[in-house]
């Protein structure tokens, strides 16, 4: 009777154990958590070891998991970022602006609609000579007063 309890009890406490580091590995494996917590209910349906025992084994993983993965890129990032040139990352942001705004879609916006087209250049035009957040704060507010101006 007690054998049996204490191999009970040593195969919760593994399997809570496994559950922490599977879902701890997807620090290192590029693997969704996800699959993690599925294993979890598995092993909780299966009676490895109590449903708040896989939840808790679980999300203490997440949380440390993802805590680590933070404080990691927090304090790696900037001195990588630091050796790429300023001048390749604005090519970058060029490049994957240029990719974002088809030149096609933008005529047919204007045949169709030449307030969204003018708002779209505004926006666009704002981001290049200020910085992101304030265009597109101005093509919100844009997009807004022509709301206003087409249900007034």
């Amino acid at each position: 009777m007690i054998f049996e309890r204490l191999r009970s009890t040593f195969a919760s406490v593994y399997a809570a154990l496994a559950i922490f580091g599977a879902v701890l590995s997807t620090l290192i494996l590029p693997l969704p958590e996800e699959l993690a917590l599925l294993g979890a209910g598995w092993w909780a349906h299966a009676g490895a070891l109590p449903l708040w025992g896989a939840w808790l084994a679980a999300w203490l993983g997440i949380v440390i998991g993802d805590t680590a993965s933070y404080l990691i890129g927090r304090s790696l990032l900037p001195g990588l970022l630091r050796l790429v040139p300023t001048t390749s990352l604005a090519a970058i942001l060029i490049v994957t602006g240029y990719k974002l705004i088809n030149p096609a879609g933008v005529r047919a916006l204007w045949r169709t609609s030449r307030g969204e087209a003018l708002i779209l250049v505004a926006t666009a035009g704002t981001v290049v000579a200020t910085d992101l957040l304030v265009g597109v704060l101005a093509g919100v507010a844009l997009a807004m007063l022509k709301l206003l101006w087409t249900f007034a």
